[in-house]
């Protein structure tokens, strides 16, 4: 009973901790997009089509990458989901 309360505890501060990840993520994708809305290079006051260039694929580059992570970060909150309802179900049956 103690090891599955102690562990459903750890699993919600993880729960926690990898949902403002994500929300750190989301946030982040939202201001690529703005950049990328509000003319990109030019609108960050860096002209030039070399910088233009990279700065497009620096971008879509961080997106992937922040897109990667969420996904990894959703992929934990539904285990760290599946293991609190199994550890419900053991503290419900009153089973070690």
């Amino acid at each position: 009973m103690f090891k599955a309360s102690s562990q459903i505890e750890y699993n919600n501060a993880v729960i926690a901790k990898t949902d403002g990840e994500i929300r750190i993520c989301e946030e982040e994708l939202q201001k690529l997009r703005e950049i990328t809305a509000n003319g990109g290079a030019e609108a960050l006051g860096v002209n030039g089509e070399w910088y233009s260039l990279s700065t497009k694929t620096a971008i879509r580059d961080r997106a992937r990458w922040l897109l990667d992570k969420m996904g990894k970060s959703v992929d934990k909150l539904n285990m760290l989901e599946k293991d609190n309802a199994e550890m419900v179900k053991i503290l419900s049956s009153g089973h070690r």
